[in-house]
Parts: C-alpha cells; structure tokens; sequence
C-alpha cells in the first residue's frame, strides 16, 4: 500500500525507539539560503568540501539540506549535538554513526532526488531506502535489459504501456534500496535478484543470491514522498513498526 502524501505527518516532541521500530523521514532540498546556510554550520570540513566541488549551485544548496537535514535526524536518536556527529564507511562506502555515539541500534539511510530526500533509521538493523523523482526518459527499456532479472523484465513487458514510467521506478526504487541495505554497493549487480508486485499484496523479494530461503526474510515498502517522487525502503525482518514523518521546515 502506498501512504499518501498528506499522511506523513509532523514528527512527535518525544520519538518512541526500540525494537522493529523503522522511521521514515522527508524533507525538501530547496530552502532559503538563510536556511541552507545554518546548515551548512552544521556539516564537517569533508562534507562542506564535498559540496563546494560541485559546480551548479542548485546541486551544492541540495547536498547541504540533505546532510544537515541527516544530521539534525540522527541527533534525535544519539543525544549528541548535530555538527559533533560523526560517521564511518563500510567497504563499499555505506555511512554508519561512530561507535562513540550510540550503541549497534541506530541504523540509517539516506537518499535523495531532485528537490526531494528520505532518511531512514531502522532499530537494529542494516536499512536501504530510495527515493527518485518520477520523470520520462530515453533509453528506459535499454536500462530495463541491462538492470532488471529476467522475471522483472517479463511482468514489466506485461505491464500497459502508459504504466509503464511509473512501473519502472517502483522497480527501480525497490531494487536499489535492497542494494543499499545490503551494503555491497555495486558488487551486487541489479538483475541478480527478483522484486515482484503481486496483486493486492505488498512488494516482495522473490530471489536473492545465496540461500534460496532468504528472500522471504526482508521487509519491503514502497512510499510516494510527495507528487512526482516514488520511494522504497528495504530490511531484513518482516514485523516492522513504520511511522511517517516529514520535517517541519521551522525546526
């Protein structure tokens, strides 16, 4: 099921954490420069020179809300001043929070697109999330070949024609979040596991490499962020506590 965008609600004063609790934050990436500039305090010296190696100023302004925006969500969870955050990278480049913070129980993703992003904290576990600003293309049924597994390749083909846009970045959304929860970047290629979209049902992994078995043990839910943004977010477990939340652009 897709929650609308009108239900993902302001956050509550206090969060509720434990156990198979998954959050799911949205936020926009075009603030007011004041806006974008008190975030910017907020980042460290790689990450302030990682935005500033990026030459059209609409894409720096984006990068600057989006992880300030990350830093402002993981300090509701760590009890630790946003600009004193900091992060490690696994093998394949997947941030986590230093040990110093918090225990091994806040596990996050962010993701954005466009004007949009999604920031997911999970209890517990490795997350992927992915959000992607729905928008025709050229060259969509070369990358449906080249990225999707036969079977997905097949229901799509099988899909009307004038669903198909959108069909892909369902496809799409949920396969790269799978990707990113398992935190093998691109060693895992695309079109070795199956998403499927059964009727009436929720999506569902029906193939992962390695244990025949193991696709029937991850959570799977795809989201609409707001209109024109298709997102997914992907974990292992199946009994999942999802809250919605979208930033208050005042906090």
């Amino acid at each position: 099921m897709l929650p609308d965008p009108e239900r993902w609600l302001p956050p509550p004063a206090n969060i509720s954490w434990g156990p198979s609790h998954l959050h799911l934050w949205s936020f926009g990436l075009d603030q007011a420069k004041p806006i974008t500039a008190g975030l910017e305090t907020l980042l460290s010296a790689s990450e302030k020179a990682t935005a500033h190696r990026l030459r059209v100023e609409r894409d720096r302004r984006r990068y600057i809300v989006a992880h300030g925006r990350l830093r402002q969500i993981l300090s509701r969870y760590t009890a630790t001043a946003p600009e004193h955050l900091t992060f490690s990278h696994g093998a394949h480049g997947k941030p986590f929070l230093s040990k110093e913070h918090v225990d091994n129980s806040v596990h996050f993703n962010l993701s954005r697109s466009q004007a949009m992003g999604l920031c997911a904290v999970a209890y517990g576990q490795e997350v992927g999330a992915d959000v992607e600003c729905v928008r025709p293309f050229d060259g969509m049924e070369t990358l449906v070949n080249r990225f999707f597994s036969p079977l997905e390749q097949a229901d799509w083909l099988h899909i009307e024609e004038s669903r198909r846009l959108e069909a892909f970045y369902r496809y799409w959304t949920c396969k790269e979040a799978f990707v990113k929860a398992r935190g093998e970047g691109l060693s895992l290629p695309l079109n070795q596991f199956d998403v499927a979209f059964p009727d009436n049902a929720p999506p569902r992994l029906v193939r992962v490499p390695g244990d025949p078995a193991e696709a029937a043990g991850w959570f799977v839910q795809t989201h609409i962020l707001a209109p024109g943004y298709r997102a997914a977010v992907v974990l292992p477990g199946l009994h999942w506590q999802v809250d919605c939340w979208r930033w208050l652009e005042s906090d």
